[in-house]
């Protein structure tokens, strides 16, 4: 699609660690990560944007999927939307339906999450009788400012950065000692 990811000098796509990714559980940090220097998302989003207009994709601004429409077969065929302007109702035929709707962190009290992130598109699913497993292993940022609703990027920890507590002490070390090290928590 195009997507400006950084580069090395001999060509090949700039890979870094982030999240905690290891080569063997608990080993030496994995640098698996494309980025574009620090804007990745910035890029990602802006090279979809880009490829929509040059396909000249139909975007539903304003709109809320609420359920999967399946035929007699079972396979599922479309959805129903709301206009969340007019309210109403449409049915959206599809040849296929992906779900990206997020994650759900807005289930616990205290997240960065945008509030859209309830998990409804794992509703949909659920309602539709599509098959979901480790429902549990939901994405979590233990790098969260408290009572700020600001995330600080795990990216911080994997150039280098590491969690302190209130009294300046890397607390980590009683829950992972072997990730005591640079890059670690």
């Amino acid at each position: 699609m195009g997507l400006p990811f950084s580069r090395l000098d001999d060509g090949r796509i700039y890979q870094r660690p982030f999240g905690g990714q290891s080569k063997n559980f608990g080993g030496e940090q994995a640098a698996r990560t494309a980025a574009a220097a620090d804007r990745t998302g910035h890029a990602l989003l802006h090279t979809l944007y880009q490829q929509n207009l040059k396909n000249h994709t139909t975007i539903f601004s304003e709109w809320y999927a609420l359920d999967l429409v399946k035929n007699q077969d079972g396979a599922v065929v479309g959805c129903t939307a709301l206009c969340i302007e007019t309210g109403e109702v449409v049915y959206f035929k599809a040849r296929a339906t992906v779900l990206a709707t997020g994650g759900a962190g807005r289930i616990y009290q205290s997240t960065t999450n945008a509030h859209i992130n309830t998990g409804d598109g794992v509703g949909m699913a659920i309602r539709a009788g599509v098959p979901v497993q480790d429902m549990e292993m939901w994405q979590f940022h233990p790098t969260g400012i408290a009572g700020a609703g600001v995330l600080v990027t795990e990216g911080c920890r994997g150039e280098g950065g590491y969690l302190l507590n209130k009294h300046g002490e890397r607390f980590m070390e009683r829950y992972a000692p072997k990730r005591q090290r640079p890059g670690g928590p």
